[in-house]
């Protein structure tokens, strides 16, 4: 492989924080060298396309194809977790009389609050009803953050669900979100923060919680 190609891929693979590579890590797990170059020389070319042609349709669907192959070749080799005992609770009410509340592992925190921590962090935020855009940053490194970091209501629906209670779609919402980073290999490290925030919920009369998983 050549040492540019080489320079190149690390690059990509460094910025964690623009869409279009955000998974090509995966390339460097689970591709062969000839297909790394095969993916950073196509890479080139539709970047010069896209540009030339002032259209990112065909850029999008040739990093789209690759994520795909990396993705299915991540997935074959895993195994869904078993589970038995889950409990359950059912709605008492309408969801019009419902106070809500939202919970996410997007690694969402806000100004003044600390970045999780890249992998293994169990700590969580307190993301405040009404906390603007522009006061919004994402910590994750498992999935594709431009996302949330334009709008975070892709991930914590936090200003749609004010909405629905202004027009009482929902009774009303909670005055905190709370959010953890959910790159966690072994989630029973989770145990005492996830009861934490469960008593928290709990304190604060919550009927359900809309959580969003990445």
């Amino acid at each position: 492989m050549a040492v540019e190609t080489t320079d190149l891929l690390r690059d990509l693979q460094a910025n964690y924080s623009r869409a279009a590579v955000s998974r090509i890590k995966y390339l460097t797990r689970r591709a062969s060298e000839e297909e790394v170059v095969e993916f950073v020389n196509g890479l080139i070319v539709k970047s010069a396309e896209a540009k030339y042609n002032n259209s990112w349709e065909e850029l999008e669907r040739f990093l789209e194809e690759w994520e795909t192959v990396m993705i299915g070749r991540v997935a074959g080799g895993m195994k869904f977790p078993e589970s038995s005992g889950v409990p359950w609770a059912s709605l008492t009410k309408p969801i019009d009389q419902c106070r809500i509340a939202l919970v996410t592992t997007g690694g969402i925190y806000t100004d003044g609050q600390d970045a999780f921590e890249p992998a293994d962090d169990v700590s969580y935020r307190e993301i405040k009803k009404g906390t603007p855009q522009s006061a919004i940053h994402v910590s994750h490194r498992g999935y594709d953050i431009s996302g949330p970091q334009e709008d975070v209501n892709c991930v914590l629906p936090l200003h749609r669900f004010d909405e629905f209670e202004q027009e009482g779609v929902i009774g009303s919402l909670a005055e905190t979100a709370y959010s953890f980073m959910g790159l966690i290999r072994d989630a029973t490290i989770l145990k005492d923060s996830s009861e934490e925030v469960a008593k928290k919920l709990k304190a604060n009369d919550i009927d359900a919680v809309f959580l969003t998983a990445t």
